[in-house]
């Protein structure tokens, strides 16, 4: 009896609730419906810009080497995938295959340049009631919508002074 291969995954990135803005090569992710801010590092943000649904986990590993013009681990791409599971920026969490190794892992094994290579997701709750409270957000906060700013605008999901808007 011949054993059957396993599926291969495609993640499907989370748009829904979203807003998103990039900031050099990083990803500014505001969910709507948490409350929660999250900043992607220009690794993940490479794998969850390719997890459109279709593209299997071998092939992002694929093109993230490609767009970064090095090599890339599978278990960096895992580490990202795993990452962005976690914090409900994926529609589904990927069930990984590997045994991943901890940052403090990588950095005995690789050195510290190689840990600033792996993928980063940074996460802040950014409470509502701030707004209410003192009649809105301040430039430089922060946003999803005009009305949330004391004067200005929101744009770029930052709030801006009359001025600029």
């Amino acid at each position: 009896m011949a054993t059957q291969k396993p599926k291969q995954q495609t993640p499907r990135a989370r748009q829904e609730g979203l807003l998103h803005t990039s900031l050099n090569n990083e990803l500014v992710i505001y969910d709507t419906e948490r409350n929660k801010a999250h900043s992607l590092n220009h690794i993940a943000s490479l794998v969850w810009r390719h997890c459109d649904g279709q593209t299997a986990v071998s092939q992002i590993l694929k093109i993230v080497a490609q767009e970064l013009r090095a090599p890339v681990d599978e278990q960096v791409v895992w580490l990202a995938l795993q990452q962005l599971g976690r914090n409900q920026l994926l529609e589904e969490r990927v069930q990984t295959p590997i045994n991943l190794i901890s940052r403090r892992e990588a950095a005995r094994r690789f050195g510290k340049v190689a840990v600033m290579a792996l993928p980063i997701v940074t996460s802040m709750l950014i409470p509502p009631a701030i707004a209410a409270n003192s009649g809105g957000l301040p430039n430089g906060s922060m946003c999803s919508s005009n009305s949330q700013c004391i004067s200005g605008c929101c744009s770029g999901m930052i709030c801006q002074p009359a001025s600029a808007c």
